[in-house]
């Protein structure tokens, strides 16, 4: 009788373990998918901040049009943790010192340039220095957050230093108001941010959208600077990609239909390089750089 209850004690323990460990490996790996879907929504909003500062550097403002109150909601809403909450009030904070340390010229000019009045400057894209140091003073507060969250989620470490490294680059280059050097440098930024993106989301549609973004905004750097063939080549690569994606996208007609007018605006920015007209491109990019904000 004594051997009988022993063993029936002996298996309940044993059951318990055994649900014990189950649960406990659940919460686990549910744990570290919250934090990697954390980490590829704060890439996601650095990823579009780092355009509008890129962007910038022509005098050209999209960060009204791209980063509004409600891509925040959607990207970093209540229910995240104080890392996320830590990341939005940051964000936020430099969008509203941006907007209080404007001049009223200044203002006027951003509202004339959210309403696409890119060819009233008239050839001038000249970038206003104040403003863009206000920007990276931020994007360091931002990333001191973001990348204690990579470093978590067992991201090399010195890929995530390197980040480090540019940012101080492209801050010695501002501190000079050096524009080819900045445009260089933000790009090879906005490249280690791509490359983040595609640790956490391997072979994902998410990761094939921000390696076309990468090449547009290549391409747009590169005829900031005058590189016309470089800028060519760059835009062939996302016409590829994004041919590539039309044949596996889904039936909803509603992302076939953004896919396509996309992939048309491609096919725009190709003939304004052709052109050699910086005008049209700019028009045009700031259109599908905008676009493509909706997939991700």
């Amino acid at each position: 009788m004594k051997k009988s209850v022993s063993i029936l004690i002996l298996t309940i323990i044993i059951i318990i373990v055994v649900i014990s460990s189950t649960v406990i490996s659940k919460t686990k790996k549910n744990e570290e998918a919250t934090i990697e879907e954390k980490v590829f929504q704060e890439l996601n909003y650095l990823n579009k901040y780092c355009i509008s500062l890129l962007t910038s550097l022509n005098g050209i403002i999209i960060q009204n049009e791209v980063i509004k109150e409600d891509t925040l909601q959607t990207q970093f809403g209540s229910d995240t943790n104080n890392g996320i909450q830590t990341s939005r009030s940051i964000m936020n904070n430099n969008q509203q010192n941006s907007k209080s340390n404007n001049s009223d010229e200044n203002k006027d000019t951003e509202e004339n340039n959210n309403d696409n009045s890119i060819l009233a400057n008239e050839g001038d894209y000249s970038p206003d220095w104040e403003s863009i140091q206000l920007q990276i003073e931020k994007l360091y507060q931002m990333w001191n957050v973001i990348s204690l969250d990579l470093h978590s989620i067992n991201i090399d470490s010195n890929l995530v230093l390197s980040f480090s490294d540019i940012l101080n680059n492209v801050t010695q280059n501002v501190k000079a108001k050096n524009k080819s050097n900045t445009v260089e440098e933000l790009v090879k930024l906005y490249k280690l941010i791509i490359e983040y993106t595609n640790l956490c989301k391997p072979e994902s549609e998410e990761t094939i959208i921000s390696t076309i973004k990468y090449n547009i905004v290549s391409a747009y750097a590169n005829i900031t600077n005058d590189k016309w063939e470089q800028a060519q080549n760059q835009i062939t690569e996302a016409q590829n990609l994004f041919a590539n994606l039309l044949n596996s996208v889904n039936n909803d007609y509603n992302e076939q239909y953004n896919m396509n007018r996309c992939y048309i605006l491609v096919n725009e920015l190709r003939k304004a390089i052709q052109l050699k007209d910086k005008e049209i491109f700019y028009l045009q990019y700031k259109t599908l750089i905008t676009q493509l904000y909706f997939f991700i």
